[in-house]
């Protein structure tokens, strides 16, 4: 999943007003930061699945 995600934010730097790469990299980093949460291989990584999807949430609100 965070192949997809990196993917899109390089797209999104050569077309920096496609709504759609937005949507595609914010909702990736979602996914991504639940999966780390519910099964980070140690504590750091649940931590930064954390620390991830309260960013995101914070600059969609």
């Amino acid at each position: 999943m965070l192949w997809i995600v990196i993917a899109a934010g390089i797209l999104l730097l050569l077309w920096p007003q496609n709504g759609a790469l937005t949507v595609i990299m914010k909702g990736g980093l979602l996914v991504w930061s639940a999966d780390e949460m519910a099964r980070g291989v140690n504590p750091w990584r649940r931590c930064l699945g954390f620390a991830v999807a309260a960013y995101e949430l914070s600059t969609f609100l």
